[in-house]
């Protein structure tokens, strides 16, 4: 784990849900460690992680169909905390429940945020929510309504699914979808992507050409094919990953030659060789 920005933590989505707030940069992290769900809590949380809580829990009900009335209450109260000149932190509990716009439950919710970190409500509708869903939410320009369609009536519970959609232009077949939205969340996934650390099977396929040309003008008695992701032809892919005859001394002459390639440490000791291009993609 790396530190961010002041109060943002960028932790591996292997192993914790990352969800954006509306500001980039600015994630909302929610643990199904216990251990790092104890780390988040012992943050202090500010006006902008409260108001992030509430607008999050308001597009996760949202996307559920829940009551409009309290999804308009939580939606009102996230923008009331982002504008108000103090720190709800620093406020004495009467004083929270004097605000305009925020109500008995609403300021008892505010106050269990400051108690542990988190809104008891919101872990709920996570848990509720397949993975996948709950990461669309962090892709800009799509909103609860349109996931909520894309979940329950395209059966799409992916962001590689959805990006295969997109592809084979079958988001246009259901109301409220033209052309220009599809192009938009197409857009908008592969911006995505590409901030995750993701990459898309077509910017995949120019680096597996160019490695394999010239590792097979190199070695040309030896065997090497793509396996993984690649391989499976997957939508999404996380890194570049192939199958050789060739020796780890070779192999490591090689990949340095290339230009811009570094080797990347293996702390598991699987024994595979790795490495990062100069853009960044792992192999």
């Amino acid at each position: 784990m790396s530190p961010g920005n002041a109060g943002t933590f960028f932790i591996p989505v292997i192993s914790i849900l990352l969800l954006y707030c509306a500001k980039p940069g600015y994630p909302v992290l929610y643990s199904r460690k216990p251990a790092i769900a104890h780390f988040l809590c012992m943050i202090t949380p500010d006006n902008k992680l409260i108001a992030t809580q509430f607008k999050l829990l308001a597009k996760l009900m949202d996307i559920h169909g829940e009551n409009p009335f309290k999804i308009r209450s939580y939606t009102t109260a996230a923008a009331t905390i982002e504008k108000l000149p103090v720190q709800l932190n620093t406020m004495q509990q009467a004083d929270i429940f004097r605000i305009k716009n925020i109500g008995e439950a609403i300021g008892n919710k505010i106050i269990a945020i400051r108690e542990t970190g988190e809104l008891p409500q919101l872990k709920d509708w996570i848990n509720k929510t397949p993975p996948g869903i709950l990461e669309m939410v962090g892709i800009k320009g799509i909103g609860p309504k349109k996931i909520a369609t894309i979940w329950k009536e395209m059966e799409i519970e992916t962001v590689g699914e959805l990006l295969y959609a997109c592809n084979e232009n079958r988001l246009t077949r259901y109301k409220g979808f033209g052309e220009k939205t599809q192009s938009g969340i197409l857009s908008a996934i592969e911006f995505f992507l590409q901030n995750q650390g993701n990459y898309l099977y077509s910017e995949a396929e120019k680096v597996v050409q160019s490695v394999t040309g010239k590792f097979r003008s190199l070695f040309p008695e030896d065997l090497l094919a793509p396996v993984g992701d690649f391989r499976a032809q997957a939508a999404v892919i996380t890194r570049l990953e192939w199958l050789t005859t060739v020796s780890a001394e070779q192999l490591s002459r090689f990949m340095f030659a290339m230009d811009g390639f570094t080797a990347v440490p293996d702390p598991e000791g699987s024994g595979r060789q790795s490495y990062k291009t100069a853009e960044g993609f792992p192999l």
